[in-house]
């Protein structure tokens, strides 16, 4: 499909773009309004179907203390995520994100070429079962993007940046990433994601997983990270009414974060 973003033109020459455009703004600010009245109403009922987790601030959490990490993709689509989803479905990190903190560690700890790795192991076998036709779907098999060898090596080289950069302007914001560096920016919604579960532990959503391991090697003791669902049990201790549900989340994402900042620290070392 042409590309209009990259064609110089605008959507006004495009006869009918221009309010195709405007829709999802008008939908954003038709789900606010709603939202508002949901909240002077005290509709929590509601304010529960609106909300999202881009409605929320991101929180400054330790990353030194995440240890844990969600193992399934998809896991929750609800901010107040119910059921046993924290109990089933939540690992170490050093069992379920082995190749990738493994190859931050390799590469930036030990300064072992990317080929050396777990993770390209996985990403070169999974492009070349996609190339012979074994596979359809690379990034089922751990290649991510990847489809081709120069696709891997493109990789690796963002994955440097990111360290790199990291280590000597500090952890960014997509936002800021944008208006500073902006090639090595993604969407501005993509954050670092975390899941806070019943008892108040932060865990890792099921991206995330190369920058949570370059701050911990880097050993920054504070970043911002999306809450994307936390588990009802732990909001009930921070329900009130004189709050909004909204007001509520974000005093739970906050506890959730303080408890993280002061529990003991945890060896999240892939080795």
């Amino acid at each position: 499909m042409y590309n209009m973003t990259h064609s110089g033109l605008s959507p006004l020459a495009f006869p009918g773009t221009a309010g195709l455009a405007a829709l999802p703004r008008l939908r954003r600010r038709t789900r606010r309004a709603l939202l508002y009245l949901a909240e002077l109403c005290g509709r929590v009922d509601l304010q529960r179907r609106w909300l999202n987790a881009n409605d929320l601030p991101l929180v400054d959490i330790d990353p030194r203390r995440i240890a844990r990490c969600v193992t399934r993709s998809g896991l929750s689509r609800e901010l107040i995520s119910e059921g046993d989803w924290d109990l089933s479905h939540v690992s170490p990190l050093c069992q379920a994100r082995l190749n990738e903190t493994a190859a931050v560690e390799d590469i930036f700890a030990h300064d072992r070429h990317f080929r050396e790795t777990a993770q390209y192991a996985q990403m070169h076998q999974a492009v070349a079962r996609y190339r012979s036709g074994e596979c359809t779907d690379p990034a089922q098999q751990g290649a991510y993007w990847c489809r081709s060898e120069e696709d891997i090596a493109r990789y690796f080289e963002t994955l440097s940046r990111a360290y790199h950069g990291i280590r000597r302007h500090g952890y960014k914001t997509q936002q800021e990433l944008a208006r500073q560096h902006p090639d090595d920016s993604r969407h501005p919604d993509d954050e670092m994601q975390v899941l806070i579960t019943r008892d108040g532990e932060v865990v890792l959503g099921y991206g995330g997983s190369h920058r949570l391991a370059i701050v911990q090697l880097l050993g920054l003791a504070s970043v911002p990270v999306r809450v994307v669902a936390i588990h009802p049990r732990w909001l009930d201790r921070f329900q009130q009414r004189k709050h909004s549900l909204r007001s509520c989340l974000h005093h739970a994402s906050r506890a959730a974060a303080d408890i993280s900042s002061t529990a003991p620290r945890r060896d999240n070392r892939s080795r």
